[in-house]
């Protein structure tokens, strides 16, 4: 799994004293996800992050969605999502980026693959 070419990268050290390294996610971003073998399966994600500066509310396919809270580290769970074999893009979005521009920060996402041939 790899972020997109949509995500930020920065540093907070300076800021919040905070030596991650951090993902940045603005309007719109995807997680490219390989499935490395000739069958398709299914996987459950995790990506662990927070809002600066105010809320931001993330959406990806399948109906899932996300509130971060200003400096509150939570978990955005995606359960059983379907994998091709190959590349699959998980597509995150926030529809009030163009309003609020409040930018989401990522310091880990996961995944647990959870069958294959389903």
């Amino acid at each position: 799994m790899l972020y997109g070419p949509e995500w930020g990268y920065v540093k907070l050290w300076q800021q919040l004293k905070d030596f991650r390294d951090w993902r940045i996610m603005e309007k719109e971003a995807a997680l490219d996800v390989y499935n490395l073998t000739g069958a398709p399966s299914r996987a459950s994600f995790r990506m662990r992050g927070m809002a600066l500066n105010g809320g931001k509310r993330v959406a990806a396919q399948g109906g899932y969605h996300h509130g971060f809270r200003h400096l509150q580290l939570t978990e955005f769970v995606l359960e059983d999502i379907h994998l091709e074999p190959g590349l699959n893009r998980i597509r995150l979005s926030d529809a009030a980026w163009n309003l609020s521009k409040i930018p989401l920060l990522v310091d880990q996402v996961g995944a647990t693959l959870s069958g294959v041939g389903r």
